[in-house]
């Protein structure tokens, strides 16, 4: 958007999964904008393509001396319209794009249509057809999560918007030096951009996903929880004992048992083993455990290391941590790694607590919050 031009940009991202030469002839190419108009006609519409685009420019050329300087495809492409709800109809025709692409408002001049004017209703819409906001303005982004200074709430939000909405930030790179330095005050006659200055508004986009579509699109439900936009990262600080990885190799037990080597990395932020019955979700995390208490001599007749001891008693697990430091044990060697502060909440510990005169929550309040040996570490259990 060059000098004195006041456009709102409206951004289509797609799916990863989405070919390139679908975009161009299904989406780009179905798009129309107006090349010309006549009084009491039909306007001229022509397709987004190349051609069409260069013929708009040449045309203003001929008749604008202002845009005789540029080449005809810029300047086909900087006046060259497309209307909204068109371009989402063609998104939402038949099933090729159906979940696979996300509508981002660019907020910047979107305060050129003032909240309570002739034109409410336009800004209402296009902020209601938007799944996120690009801005990086402190205020906008507690806006757009119904907190002041919004004034009804993040129902009231979400009454009137249909959603709450994520906010996201790029470089904004027009340069190369420019490139993963967002810097807020670039432009200002008094700042001089420089890597490393302490003088700079960094407001970088940190987002906790995947790197993908589906991540990008889980801000839609966490919009609040999944995406900051700040100088640090603001991923909380783990204990460098956090796990990151299991492995255990491939170890025959008996005749009837052999297990498959297995090599897990762990995140540690959340960690959730599932699967179906029998698919050793109870053999990998009471191994795992066993790294930190004693499995194999106690009476829990749900202790995999306690059933498999008398005939596996060499086999080996290796259990990384963030620090990328190995702590290896054998079932049999008796050593527990130490300096973790983790506590094990067995299955059958927490059957005890599962029913309908037990208070589930209250156990696990007192095991967290109450427990020198928790306070400090990472509890996790079966």
């Amino acid at each position: 958007m060059g000098e004195g031009q006041r456009r709102l940009n409206f951004h289509v991202i797609f799916s990863q999964d989405v070919p390139v030469q679908d975009i161009e002839e299904h989406f780009l190419h179905d798009i129309y904008f107006n090349h010309r108009g006549a009084p009491g006609d039909d306007n001229d519409r022509r397709k987004l393509k190349r051609a069409n685009l260069e013929e708009l420019g040449r045309d203003l050329i001929a008749e604008h001396e202002t845009f005789r300087t540029r080449p005809p495809l810029e300047v086909g492409a900087m006046n060259a319209v497309v209307n909204l709800d068109h371009l989402v109809d063609v998104l939402r025709t038949g099933t090729r794009f159906r979940d696979k692409f996300l509508l981002v408002l660019a907020d910047e001049y979107t305060n050129l249509i003032p909240w309570g004017g002739q034109d409410h209703n336009t800004r209402r819409i296009l902020l209601q057809r938007s799944d996120m906001v690009l801005t990086s303005n402190p205020r906008t982004i507690h806006w757009c999560l119904g907190r002041p200074p919004y004034e009804n709430g993040s129902n009231g939000f979400q009454q009137e918007f249909g959603a709450l909405k994520p906010c996201l930030h790029g470089s904004d790179a027009h340069r190369l030096p420019d490139i993963a330095h967002p810097c807020s005050k670039r432009g200002q006659q008094d700042h001089h951009c420089v890597r490393g200055s302490l003088e700079c508004d960094l407001r970088y986009c940190w987002i906790k996903a995947d790197p993908t579509f589906e991540g990008l699109r889980q801000l839609l439900f966490e919009p609040e929880e999944r995406v900051r936009i700040q100088p640090d990262d603001p991923t909380p600080s783990k204990s460098i004992y956090s796990f990151s990885g299991v492995s255990i190799p491939r170890t025959p037990i008996n005749p009837e048992l052999t297990l498959g080597a297995v090599e897990v990395p762990l995140n540690p932020g959340l960690v959730a083993v599932t699967g179906g019955k029998g698919n050793g979700k109870t053999a990998l995390v009471d191994l795992l455990a066993h790294c930190f208490v004693d499995r194999k001599d106690i009476p829990d007749r749900n202790s995999f290391a306690r059933r498999i001891a008398p005939d596996a008693p060499q086999l080996a697990i290796d259990v990384r941590f963030l620090n990328d430091e190995v702590f290896h044990k054998t079932l049999a060697d008796g050593v527990s790694f130490e300096d973790s502060g983790i506590t094990y909440i067995a299955q059958g510990e927490l059957e005890r607590y599962i029913d309908e005169q037990s208070d589930l929550n209250r156990y696990i309040h007192r095991v967290i919050f109450d427990s020198p040996t928790v306070n400090g570490g990472t509890p996790f259990c079966q």
